[in-house]
């Protein structure tokens, strides 16, 4: 399916876009296509109209990582879904797209400090002591 433009979005498409040109605006909408579930950076440079290597560049001339925004997103993401007590751990990863939930643990106590399960037993508790 065909991804929905930002709402920032010029009509503009390849490097003429002033989106693709400008850090903030670039990391935006990449943010915002990674909500979408667009994990692949080659659909996301697709809707840029440029190739996936000049996607990278642009990217890395605007000191940008594609893998940073896409760990980002599926962390603020996790926070979000850590909050159904009835979302098993497996499911959760799953859905944030890991394909190990081993994976998930390792990338989310390396972010946070502590395992998802600990993690939603800590806002269980916090939630509980108001």
């Amino acid at each position: 399916s065909e991804l929905a433009p930002p709402p920032d979005r010029s009509e503009q498409f390849g490097l003429e876009n002033p989106v693709i040109n400008d850090s903030a605006s670039l990391r935006s909408a990449v943010l915002h296509y990674i909500e979408q579930e667009a994990t692949s950076i080659k659909r996301i440079a697709d809707a840029f109209g440029v190739s996936e290597k000049t996607f990278r560049r642009r990217l890395s001339a605007l000191d940008l990582s594609y893998a940073e925004m896409v760990d980002e997103t599926r962390y603020k993401r996790a926070l979000e879904l850590l909050k159904d007590a009835n979302l098993s751990i497996t499911e959760l990863a799953l859905d944030l797209g890991y394909g190990y939930p081993e994976n998930f643990t390792r990338a989310f106590r390396r972010r946070v400090g502590v395992t998802p399960s600990m993690y939603r037993k800590m806002m269980a508790l916090e939630v509980q002591s108001k």
